[in-house]
């Protein structure tokens, strides 16, 4: 269009860059009131939808959550991809159409090279990015890191350093597990409880979502909070079956990277468990180690014998902190209450699923 003339192409990208920070939604705010039909009377404040509470823009966020919703893959997306399965073009009944995907992000990315507050996005990317690799519910790490070379040719390496480590400790993540699968072969190391256990290495210092010793904080989320607290204490008294893979995983990486030490973040636990008590067999995933730590205290227990909370206090976690983690399971109906207070497996639970998800949340 005009050939390209300089001049046209200059405008047209300070077009652009008003258009990506502003917008025409932000100058009609600035015109009218709440009602688009009529003017604000005079003196009266109007709501900028682009810009939050504290008068900084959105856009970065908003950018920064639709790439996300584009490349989670957990359960809460799945189901939103199928009630807009019928009025998207890149989502389909069946899930995500990764080629319209990466077709998608890269005219995000195109977007993203327009935005004044592009530190507020790496902010919100970073946290995100961390979210998806370690639930593993990224579409494709390969596109993770095309989005990260992208960002880097807009940004420089320094901005994108922490994010190219973070894939990097993943894709090493994924050699360490199955290196330590060959480690416990070669020394007859058993665990005849656990099907399958992997772990993430996550290098200190590169992760928002890592676990401060000294104030116990977990991202910007009160329930991550008080799960890491939980998480602290349980730590040190982990059941039988999961404290003998830790011990033999700390002793292969241990020799694999001598003077490293590692520092266990429980509150980022997932788990599934396969009950036997049932008339049918279920398989329950756990993302929260309060709720793998009371289940699994019932190995320990007797057919017919009851769990206190008060017996699990003893591990240093209140009864206190516990209760609404029980509450929870008897709400899922895994667990029943006594009235003596104690807990007691729901032998007769059944479910037209075999395989549930339980929330981690409250």
């Amino acid at each position: 269009c005009f050939d390209d003339h300089p001049r046209f192409v200059t405008a047209l990208d300070c077009s652009a860059r008003v258009y990506v920070n502003e917008g025409d939604c932000r100058n009609e705010c600035r015109a009218k009131g709440p009602s688009s039909d009529q003017e604000a009377p005079p003196g009266a404040a109007t709501k900028d939808p682009l810009l939050s509470e504290t008068g900084q823009s959105q856009i970065p966020e908003i950018l920064v959550r639709y790439i996300d919703f584009c490349l989670y893959t957990g359960m809460r997306n799945r189901q939103q991809a199928l009630q807009l399965s019928k009025h998207s073009k890149i989502l389909s009944k069946n899930g995500f159409d990764r080629a319209e995907v990466e077709s998608l992000l890269g005219d995000v990315v195109v977007l993203f090279r327009y935005v004044h507050e592009k530190d507020m996005f790496l902010h919100f990317y970073s946290q995100f990015l961390s979210r998806r690799l370690v639930s593993e519910n990224t579409l494709s790490e390969d596109v993770e890191s095309a989005i990260i070379r992208a960002l880097r040719q807009s940004c420089g390496v320094e901005a994108v350093t922490r994010m190219m480590s973070m894939c990097m400790d993943i894709e090493k993540g994924h050699e360490a597990n199955k290196d330590f699968g060959d480690y416990c072969t070669r020394h007859g190391l058993e665990h005849p409880h656990i099907g399958r256990f992997s772990t993430q290495v996550l290098t200190n210092g590169f992760w928002p979502i890592a676990q401060s010793t000294s104030n116990n904080s977990l991202l910007l989320n009160t329930e991550a909070c008080l799960l890491v607290q939980a998480s602290t204490a349980i730590g040190p008294h982990l059941p039988a079956e999961v404290h003998q893979c830790e011990r033999d995983f700390a002793m292969f990486y241990s020799e694999l990277h001598y003077g490293r030490k590692l520092q266990w973040c429980y509150a980022h636990t997932r788990a599934v468990l396969r009950t036997n008590y049932c008339r049918q067999t279920y398989e329950l995933e756990l993302s929260n180690i309060v709720q793998l730590f009371i289940l699994l205290s019932f190995n320990t227990l007797g057919s017919d014998e009851t769990l206190s909370l008060h017996t699990l206090s003893g591990i240093g976690v209140s009864e206190k902190l516990l209760e609404p983690y029980a509450a929870q399971l008897c709400k899922l109906r895994l667990l029943t209450k006594n009235e003596d207070g104690t807990y007691a497996l729901n032998k007769g639970f059944s479910s037209s699923k075999r395989k549930l998800s339980l929330p981690w949340w409250l």
